[in-house]
């Protein structure tokens, strides 16, 4: 069985104080073999570079994008033209995290629109799967996703939403991946959504270093975790782990066009 989540910032994980000896002896013992790792901010996409490129005992990959919550505070124009410069790169598999953040950022949705749209347009220059933030805007979200659809993926982060939302997306022709929220006592809807998931269309992550499933609320995440919510989900759909991992994995494969 391998396993791979699918969203993580490895640089804040070990930042946080875990140590990279105990993140590939967890990864190993939780048979996951490897992640993406999110290149959303100038220091972290360069990190992201420089870490896939390493040798490792696990796969890496990374992605080069905007958080929304940086919008207003970053020039689009450095991860645009670092991408750019690493186009030919086979571990630079998509862009992002890319899309639209009303929680706590509502006041430069305009903003927000403006730089997702132009990173919607790189990755259609690039020919790259996009890799979607979006939270309490859904709809705005769907909306631009629809008007400037890259054609090359599109796969949902961390989805929040409920069933509906979910078939929004869905008929956008996006993957939706699940975090450890799906794990937590609050997240009914979200349940709702992911029992009624497509097999074919999900997948699964951590965003690392938060948002650690249960039962590891309150510890630094990290992407062995990531097994914990394959395990939640498996018996949520009342499938084996070893069918879920394996969907996973292929749709992972087959959304960022890794060759194996």
């Amino acid at each position: 069985m391998r396993i791979l989540d699918s969203h993580c910032h490895i640089d804040m994980v070990m930042e946080r104080g875990l140590e990279y000896s105990q993140i590939v002896e967890n990864l190993a013992q939780n048979h996951v073999s490897g992640f993406i790792q999110i290149g959303a901010s100038p220091d972290e996409m360069r990190f992201s570079r420089d870490f896939a490129h390493r040798e490792h005992p696990f796969d890496v990959w990374y992605t080069i994008g905007a958080h929304p919550g940086e919008a207003h505070e970053i020039d689009p124009a450095i991860g645009i033209q670092y991408a750019r410069e690493n186009k030919t790169d086979d571990k630079f598999v998509a862009v992002g995290e890319i899309g639209l953040d009303y929680h706590y950022g509502a006041e430069t949705a305009e903003r927000q629109k403006e730089v997702f749209i132009q990173y919607l347009q790189l990755a259609k220059e690039l020919k790259r799967p996009v890799c979607i933030h979006t939270r309490e805007a859904a709809i705005d979200t769907a909306q631009i996703l629809d008007q400037y659809n890259p054609g090359y993926g599109i796969l949902i982060h961390c989805f929040t939403g409920n069933l509906t939302e979910m078939q929004m997306f869905l008929k956008l022709g996006a993957y939706i991946s699940f975090s450890g929220i799906v794990t937590f006592k609050s997240a009914a809807e979200l349940r709702e959504a992911a029992l009624h998931c497509p097999l074919d269309k999900m997948l699964i992550e951590t965003d690392a270093p938060y948002l650690a499933p249960v039962p590891h609320r309150g510890k630094v995440c990290e992407p062995a975790f990531v097994a914990d919510t394959l395990s939640f989900l498996a018996n949520l759909k009342s499938i084996d782990r070893v069918t879920l991992a394996s969907a996973t994995y292929h749709n992972t494969l087959q959304l960022y066009k890794i060759l194996r």
